[in-house]
């Protein structure tokens, strides 16, 4: 692949030479041929942005439904979390239930004695 950066060199079309009567037709002839080079390397150009610009969007659009992804697994997780949370306090709160109820009829059970 030839290289299709453009420079000012690249896009210079007229050298400055005052055309004479007899050059003016090869002017215009050479003057049209470095037109057509500039052009052809400028549409190389475009068309390489035009690629990039396209895998950009499509790695951004891969992206983007991933972080769907992620965000669905996350509220999920969310959503177990909170209820191990609950499920945790709960049977903390029944354990302690259940210890005081031993000590009670532990306590009972010695006075009874």
């Amino acid at each position: 692949m030839s290289d299709y950066r453009l420079t000012n060199e690249k896009m210079k079309t007229y050298d400055g030479e005052t055309p004479s009567l007899f050059k003016t037709g090869a002017k215009l002839a050479e003057i049209g041929e470095k037109q057509n080079t500039a052009n052809e390397a400028l549409a190389a150009n475009v068309n390489s942005l035009i690629k990039r610009v396209c895998a950009l969007e499509e790695e951004h659009l891969k992206t983007v439904e991933i972080m769907k992804k992620i965000a669905t697994e996350l509220n999920a997780f969310k959503k177990e979390l909170d209820r191990l949370r609950l499920s945790d306090k709960l049977n903390s709160n029944a354990v302690a239930r259940l210890d005081k109820a031993v000590r009670l009829l532990n306590e009972n059970n010695s006075e009874n004695e």
